[in-house]
């Protein structure tokens, strides 16, 4: 069977990905991940077969002729999905999700639907695996009659909120039925011919490598699948080589600290929680965040070092070290 696999440029996105394709490689079939140019090194890396499509994905500005993260103040239910949804105003819940395609879903997909339903009917794979910021995957997989399948980088806010918005919708009188996501969604489908159905926002089936504290019950049809954790090729440190003295507490924060200010919890907040604890932290953060954003408590010591890793000691001196 040919698998064209689907991802946004995005590591952490990626990394969840991976270990399925390596399974279904390693069980016989024909493996591809297709994403943004800038990507295709980062996945051939992992020995997977890249497939560049679409253009580089530009964050915070006006490429494309569309909106782009940033250029407006998120609205405030959208970061605490999934309970506002049953009880936000009809107005207010179809502006967030409006919000979310013109902000997030456009940028990722914009660029990709050509070339990668393009690919999907030369290369006529079997199935489509897409995680769940790239939609451009279900068009692809209907223009070339193959089953496709969201799978979950993140716990289910989108199911949650989508079920719930499709039925508030109906509750509505017919003119203001507005469906932000359908609507540009239906206008791909119609680009490339293929029909526009429900699937194309949430997959033929879900996988959902999460546990159960983490996972959300959409009502959408989910195949649980077992966490295997993947972190890309890397180097052993000679320090990680030997058991920790006291509890290691390690932390990441992925991209989330650079492009989506005002979360309810960041980095530093983490740190300074952390301070006063007798335990070893190890923290993932870029460059650019731990010089420009990373303020070190009066007990703690920065000793630096162009890399961007930290390694917060109990004796209270955080240390940058490379991983």
């Amino acid at each position: 069977m040919r698998v064209l696999c689907v991802t946004g440029p995005y590591r952490t996105h990626f990394l969840l990905m991976a270990p399925l394709a390596w399974a279904l490689r390693a069980a016989g079939h024909e493996v591809r991940v297709a994403s943004h140019p800038e990507f295709a090194e980062e996945v051939a890396r992992s020995g997977l077969t890249a497939v560049p499509a679409g253009r580089t994905v530009v964050f915070g500005s006006a490429a494309d002729g569309q909106d782009h993260p940033g250029a407006q103040a998120e609205p405030d239910y959208v970061a605490n999905l999934p309970d506002p949804p049953r009880t936000v105003a009809w107005d207010d819940l179809r502006d967030g999700m409006e919000y979310m395609v013109r902000q997030y879903y456009r940028v990722v997909n914009f660029s990709l639907f050509r070339d990668l339903v393009g690919y999907a009917r030369s290369w006529q794979p079997q199935l489509v695996l897409w995680e769940a910021s790239v939609h451009a995957g279900g068009i692809a997989a209907k223009a070339c009659g193959a089953a496709h399948v969201r799978m979950l980088v993140g716990y289910e806010d989108f199911g949650v909120s989508r079920v719930q918005y499709l039925r508030r919708m109906m509750e509505q009188e017919p003119a203001d039925r507005a469906d932000p996501m359908g609507d540009w969604l239906a206008g791909y489908a119609r680009m490339h011919g293929v029909p526009h159905t429900e699937d194309l926002a949430t997959g033929d089936l879900t996988v959902d490598q999460f546990p159960a504290s983490l996972s959300l019950d959409s009502e959408l049809p989910r195949l649980p699948m077992r966490f295997a954790p993947f972190g890309g090729g890397s180097e052993l440190p000679r320090w990680l080589r030997a058991a920790p003295e006291r509890p290691r507490v390690a932390i990441t924060m992925g991209f989330s600290d650079e492009s989506l200010d005002g979360l309810a919890v960041g980095s530093q907040g983490v740190f300074d929680a952390l301070a006063d604890l007798d335990v070893e932290v190890v923290a993932t953060m870029p460059d650019r965040d731990r010089a420009r954003r990373i303020r070190v408590p009066a007990n703690m010591r920065l000793v630096s070092r162009e890399c961007g890793v930290f390694r917060v000691w109990p004796l209270g001196v955080i240390e940058v070290v490379r991983w």
